[in-house]
């Protein structure tokens, strides 16, 4: 287990608001005040009675202790090394083992979320897009607040009553108190009470007095200004946490690296998957000392959707050994089920390889912070052309694999045909920078949300 501070999580813990969706995300379901009623109730002989608020209360409050306990001893920060805040927690113990474990504020609290690493990221980015509509959003009613201050100012009262730009006025403010009225940050719920007084330019007593609302409108903006620079704070953080994703995904998908390597470079001497060549017992020593090496790095997988598939690889060597050590190895029937199992490990291995190449593709060609418009498409698709060209590679281990896998490669190929094709069509004569920019941005999205591990962990193997 990665060396941790227990202080961090513990002060996590304390900040968490303890709710039944809390404990049952972590796997503490059990203390959720209707099962403990429900236990005491048994215990005691009589029927569970209703829970008022305050007993509900009581016994969240009693499941604290259970909560603070879970993060010091059965948590860990994702990656220690790069996270000094343990907003992204690694669960290491009971049935969420292997989850991601999000920590988000929620005012002076804490709520939680837990989830796999790909959907962990997955998240941070839906979050990020949001927070640049927000900005662009609070940009234009800061623009329009500013457009009619300044009309105001320097235009003729009378004029702009008479022409109707009164009305427009008041429709515009209307908008913009319609565009922020489900929103709970506590920034724009203030933007929102100024600006819903401004609807009308008549003051208490029903005059009009454009003035007052242009007081209003200037200490307005200092709650846009206020919002939009917690979003940059909140938006380096992001950054982070998806930094912290990327390697420990990449890290993932490469564990079955060498195991892919080797199979690939020596696909003509596999004994395993020649089913006419009889094996010995040295060879069958040989064989299953390799596999079980191939479990030990099935076992270092430590996060999900990765560790799931690690345990159907080891499923199928745990078969192909069983097989080995059989007395009727060499039987033909015997000898094609440990093929066909071999061929599914290969086959998963090469699709998690392609997983790895593409995160490595990205975090070179798309690191945080780049400039869609200075990325070299051209050069862009030619490597991901690259990675095409290795994945339907026509050599004798490479053509082949499991039938059941046949959906999962016929997708990965789709995907790969379809970013390719996405910048293919966007650069060239008669296209423009902003066509440029609009296909990077499009297949960034897109190779962020692609994920062979989970597709594969979602088939029935």
């Amino acid at each position: 287990m990665v060396e941790h501070n227990d202080a961090n999580t513990e002060g996590v813990a304390s900040r968490v608001r303890i709710t039944d969706k809390v404990l049952t995300s972590i796997g503490l379901g059990d203390l959720t005040p209707r099962r403990l009623e429900s236990q005491m109730a048994e215990a005691e002989g009589r029927r569970p009675r209703r829970l008022s608020q305050a007993i509900r209360a009581r016994l969240l409050a009693q499941s604290r202790t259970d909560v603070t306990d879970f993060f010091a001893n059965c948590t860990e920060p994702l990656n220690s090394e790069i996270q000094t805040s343990p907003r992204l927690l690694r669960i290491t113990q009971g049935p969420k083992k292997g989850m991601v474990l999000v920590t988000q504020s929620e005012g002076d609290q804490k709520t939680l979320l837990v989830t796999d690493v790909a959907s962990a990221g997955r998240r941070i980015d839906h979050i990020d897009e949001g927070h640049r509509k927000e900005i662009e959003k609070l940009k234009k009613i800061e623009q329009s607040l500013a457009e009619m201050t300044g009309k105001i100012y320097q235009g003729d009262w009378e004029a702009i009553k008479s022409s109707g730009e009164l009305l427009a006025m008041q429709a515009k403010i209307a908008e913009i108190v319609s565009s922020l009225k489900f929103t709970r940050n506590h920034q724009k719920r203030e933007i929102l009470r100024r600006v819903s007084l401004c609807v009308t330019f008549k003051d208490s007593k029903g005059k009009l007095n454009p003035g007052s609302r242009l007081a209003i409108w200037n200490t307005t903006q200092r709650f846009i200004a206020a919002r939009i620079r917690d979003i940059a704070s909140i938006s380096g953080y992001l950054e982070t946490d998806r930094e912290i994703i990327d390697s420990q995904m990449k890290e993932e998908a490469s564990r079955l690296n060498v195991f892919y390597s080797e199979v690939t470079g020596n696909a003509n001497r596999l004994r395993i998957i020649d089913v006419n060549t009889h094996l010995d017992e040295t060879v069958v020593v040989k064989i299953t000392t390799n596999l079980r090496a191939l479990i030990a790095s099935c076992e270092e997988f430590t996060l999900e959707p990765y560790k799931s598939l690690a345990a159907r690889i080891i499923a199928e060597i745990t078969s192909i050994i069983e097989i080995l050590n059989s007395s009727n190895c060499n039987e033909e029937p015997e000898r094609e089920k440990a093929k066909q199992s071999f061929l599914k490990i290969y086959s998963m291995a090469k699709l998690l390889n392609v997983e790895n190449e593409l995160i490595t593709l990205r975090n070179e060609w798309l690191p945080q912070g780049y400039a869609p418009e200075r990325v070299y498409a051209k050069g862009f698709m030619d490597e991901l052309k690259k990675i095409r060209a290795g994945f339907m590679d026509r050599s004798l281990i490479q053509a082949v694999h499991s039938k059941d896998l046949s959906p999962i490669y016929g997708e990965t190929y789709k995907f790969l045909h379809t970013v390719i094709a996405m910048l293919g069509k966007n650069f060239g004569n008669g296209k423009t920078v902003q066509d440029r920019i609009n296909a990077v941005k499009a297949v960034e999205r897109m190779l962020k949300e692609f994920t062979v591990a989970k597709l594969l962990t979602k088939t029935h193997l």
